[in-house]
């Protein structure tokens, strides 16, 4: 009985967290790598759309270039690759989207 409530109560507090598959990035001042910055991770890809935009309307960009934006799903770091002090790391996603 005991353990039958406890599974009980494993089961509900699993379908009470919420997940967050996609993860933000802008490249604000030049719209390309490695100028990128992590903004967060959300729930869909239209919250992680509307995020990215709202960032780069803040930002100004260098002479001549086009910031740009784009949303990863189920991203992962991936440490074959270097990177420089201050880049973020490389990610690996599962697919990616703007």
């Amino acid at each position: 009985m005991k353990a039958a409530a406890l599974g009980l109560l494993a089961f509900a507090l699993a379908g009470c967290a919420k997940t967050y598959p996609w993860e933000g990035f802008v490249y604000p001042k030049t719209g390309t790598l490695p100028y990128d910055l992590a903004i967060g991770r959300f729930g869909t890809l239209e919250e992680c759309r509307a995020a990215s935009l709202a960032v780069l309307s803040k930002t100004i960009p260098e002479p001549g270039a086009t910031p740009d934006y784009e949303c990863g799903l189920n991203c992962r770091i991936d440490d074959f690759f270097p990177t420089d002090p201050g880049q973020l790391p490389m990610r690996i996603c599962d697919e990616t989207s703007k």
